[in-house]
C-alpha cells in the first residue's frame, strides 16, 4: 500500500568532484485501520439461514480476515468473498 504523497529515501553521494545519487522508495508499515464492519457486535442467525458479516480495513501489509465465536473459529460450509482495493 502505498501512502498519499508517499516517502522516498534519496541517497547523495560526494566524492571529492564526483556526485552520484539514488532514490529508493519506502514502503511505510501502517496498522490495519477498520474502515466499515457489521453494525451489531450480537448477531442473530436470520431465519432463512443467510448471515451476512462484513468488515473492510486497511493497512501495509494488508490485513487478514478471521471470523471467530467464542474465541474458536468458524468452521462452516460457506460462500466468501474478500476482496482488496
Amino acid at each position: 500500500m502505498r501512502l498519499a504523497g508517499s516517502l522516498s529515501l534519496v541517497l547523495l553521494l560526494v566524492f571529492t568532484s564526483e556526485a552520484a545519487g539514488l532514490d529508493i522508495p519506502l514502503e511505510v508499515e501502517q496498522p490495519p485501520t477498520i474502515i466499515r464492519h457489521t453494525p451489531s457486535p450480537v448477531i442473530i442467525l436470520p431465519y432463512d439461514n443467510a448471515l451476512v458479516i462484513s468488515c473492510e480495513a486497511r493497512g501495509n501489509p494488508p490485513p487478514q480476515y478471521r471470523w471467530t465465536k467464542d474465541g474458536q473459529e468458524f468452521d462452516f460450509p460457506r460462500e466468501e468473498t474478500i476482496t482488496t482495493g
